[in-house]
């Protein structure tokens, strides 16, 4: 057991919150907010101590009872400091976990910078953290982003996508065979049954 989770634990009993370790944060169901917070605080220790445990306190943070304010994770997420695989289980984490609302930084993200392994990673957040009003303000947003996150974007299109985003898809198989593209195809399959099965 390192230091960080050494103290992690200490910290935790001190607000009230026994544990025997990341292990069994990792395995709750729900964590109370007073947990949260010292995790937040926390957690840099740990992955500084060991990237697998620092992972895997992370991913705790996935059973939240109430939404927390994320800005800790958002600050280690742009600071970058370690490999792209840690960074995309941040993202991964401020983007599935309950959280304050993040849709100007999501967006911003997503929109603004630059494409990377580990911002793919907030994709999967914008149908429910992106602040739109109804799908057809994330579709817009979900073409705006597709050449930098293709196969996120169709997962998305899977789900929220309709018959009027099948042109769409067939401009994006034009240019060339793209890696995607058996993908693209079966989502236009896929929606076109879609619409068949409305009118019925």
């Amino acid at each position: 057991m390192g230091k960080g989770e050494i103290k992690l634990i200490t910290a935790l009993k001190k607000v009230g919150f026994r544990t025997t370790g990341i292990y069994d944060l990792f395995n709750r169901k729900t964590l109370p907010s007073e947990a949260v917070q010292v995790i937040l605080q926390l957690f840099p220790e740990v992955y500084k101590d060991h990237r697998g445990h620092g992972g895997d306190l992370l991913r705790s943070l996935i059973a939240a009872e109430e939404p927390f304010d994320p800005a800790p994770l958002i600050e280690f997420f742009e600071d970058g400091y370690f490999n792209k695989v840690v960074m995309w289980t941040v993202g991964h984490v401020i983007a599935v976990s309950k959280t304050t609302d993040i849709s100007n930084w999501l967006k911003h993200q997503l929109l603004k910078e630059y494409a990377t392994f580990e911002r793919a990673s907030l994709v999967q957040a914008l149908p429910l953290k992106g602040g739109f009003r109804n799908s057809k303000e994330l579709i817009v947003v979900l073409k705006k982003i597709y050449d930098k996150y293709p196969i996120e974007v169709l997962e998305l299109l899977k789900k929220h996508g309709t018959i009027d985003d099948i042109a769409f898809l067939q401009e994006k198989l034009k240019p060339v065979m793209r890696p995607e593209a058996k993908d693209v195809e079966k989502l236009i399959a896929r929606l076109e049954k879609k619409a068949v099965s409305k009118k019925k």
